[in-house]
């Protein structure tokens, strides 16, 4: 085997082991933690980011930037997630319309997903729905 050869094999071997770390590591879950609740505001942390939904203002912020009114929600939403390699994760949004959703985060935990989403259905007055499973970002059937 030419050196040529053998440097061109290690660099495809090398290239190939880090899209699949850089895979694992991209789509790791960041489980969604309630940092506070009270009666006035429900504070949640997932990926680094503080999603404040607050019920005096019926406002849903991560900082200064408004993500939704609660009248511009129309339902909660639980999606399962069926990844390759073989866990479940389950991801919550607030469904805006057909086409716009706020995703508030996603754990590996199925009562984490539905306590968190029934917390903010109670803030919100909104229901929640667990009716779509989806695989590698395609929806599947049930």
């Amino acid at each position: 085997m030419s050196v040529l050869s053998s440097i061109s094999n290690f660099s495809r071997e090398f290239i190939r082991s880090l899209f699949a770390e850089a895979k694992s590591v991209l789509s790791s879950v960041c489980e969604i933690e309630m940092v506070s609740e009270d009666a006035s505001q429900l504070v949640l942390q997932s990926s680094d980011r503080n999603t404040v939904i607050n019920k005096r203002h019926r406002t849903v912020k991560t900082g200064t930037e408004l993500l939704a009114r609660f009248d511009e929600i129309k339902f909660i939403d639980i999606t399962r997630h069926l990844n390759d390699n073989g866990s479940d994760s389950w991801s919550v949004s607030l469904s805006l319309s057909w086409f716009s959703s706020v995703n508030i985060g996603r754990t590996t935990d199925d009562t984490n997903a539905s306590i968190v989403a029934a917390r903010i259905g109670t803030i919100t007055g909104k229901k929640f729905v667990t009716s779509r499973h989806k695989k590698c970002g395609h929806a599947i059937l049930q």
